[in-house]
């Protein structure tokens, strides 16, 4: 699963830094065509973000897609994320 949670952190850390921010969040969120407002997306960060650093790491990042459907506060959204992206993923690998 980490290698699985790896590929998919790739996909939304567009800027190399190995971390989900903000922005990259957003990102993802707009090319899949979800409208989110910025309070839900920081809320998302803030509810995965364990170290405090305003970004999603690949430890707190690995939390979330294994409690994706847990978590207190949008659930579906991240679901739909998830899915997405894993979709996006799996696309990538199979083309080699």
């Amino acid at each position: 699963m980490l290698v699985f949670s790896t590929c998919v952190l790739r996909l939304f850390d567009d800027d190399n830094t190995n971390k989900i921010s903000f922005r990259n969040l957003a990102r993802v969120a707009e090319e899949l065509g979800e409208t989110i407002d910025d309070e839900e997306l920081q809320d998302m960060i803030n509810q995965a973000d364990r170290d405090g650093d305003g970004e999603i790491n690949i430890d707190e990042f690995y939390r979330i897609s294994e409690e994706e459907g847990q978590l207190p506060r949008g659930p579906l959204l991240r679901r739909r994320l998830l899915r997405s992206s894993t979709h996006l993923c799996f696309s990538a690998e199979s083309r080699g």
